[in-house]
């Protein structure tokens, strides 16, 4: 029995690699892409950030 549900999964997945995608599929898709591109940059820290504060410019003086 578990054998025919992998025959019948891959059979979709060729059969549905192939076909095109209709538009309501596209914008669904790129709805959720979208959402998680967002969760993803939200979770990564900001360049520069945990890093010490440069106290000393370089520029001499007091």
């Amino acid at each position: 029995m578990f054998i025919y549900l992998l025959l019948f999964i891959a059979i979709g997945i060729v059969i549905g690699w192939n076909l095109p995608q209709p538009p309501w599929a596209k914008e669904a898709q790129a709805k959720i892409v979208g959402t998680f591109q967002g969760l993803m940059n939200k979770t990564q820290p900001k360049p520069g950030a945990g890093k010490p504060a440069d106290k000393d410019n370089g520029q001499g003086g007091a």
